[in-house]
């Protein structure tokens, strides 16, 4: 009998705490099956180094967990790779948590990035326009001088 999500997550992180060689998780890794990407944790916390696997090479992640899933997503999407699709929800899920993906957020986190695009845009045409000008740099200074 399969503990679902908990083996789903195992497909996805290797977990090497009783060593602190990155080749000892890579085989376990390696002795699964998996062939797509995956996270590498080595060693025991505090000390847990975590690496992303592709095609056999460990890639060193300095950082945290988030950083490593961080990495693992951007090093996925960057040689254009699959996920193993028996990791795909806990994927996809983390992809919308962390706004990487459109398509799978809600629509108020669309409207959220859309916003954040918006207030971008306004943020340098402001800019643009008040390098360009000659005149009051803020609409403050332009309302004390039409006082005047």
């Amino acid at each position: 009998m399969t503990n679902g999500a908990s083996d789903d997550y195992d497909r996805l992180v290797f977990d090497s705490a009783d060593s602190s060689e990155v080749h000892n998780a890579l085989k376990k890794k390696n002795d699964s099956g998996v062939t797509a990407p995956a996270i590498l944790a080595v060693g025991t916390y505090p000390e847990t180094i975590f690496w992303i696997a592709v095609d056999g090479v460990p890639l060193k992640v300095h950082g945290t967990f988030a950083d490593a899933l961080q990495s693992f997503m951007e090093v996925t999407w960057l040689f254009n790779l699959k996920y193993d699709p028996m990791v795909l929800s806990f994927v996809r899920f983390f992809e919308a948590a962390m706004g990487y993906s459109k398509s799978f957020t809600t629509k108020r986190q669309q409207l959220l990035h859309q916003l954040m695009e918006l207030k971008d845009s306004t943020k340098n045409d402001q800019e643009s326009n008040d390098s360009t000008s000659n005149g009051p740099s803020n609409a403050a200074d332009s309302f004390q001088n039409d006082m005047s």
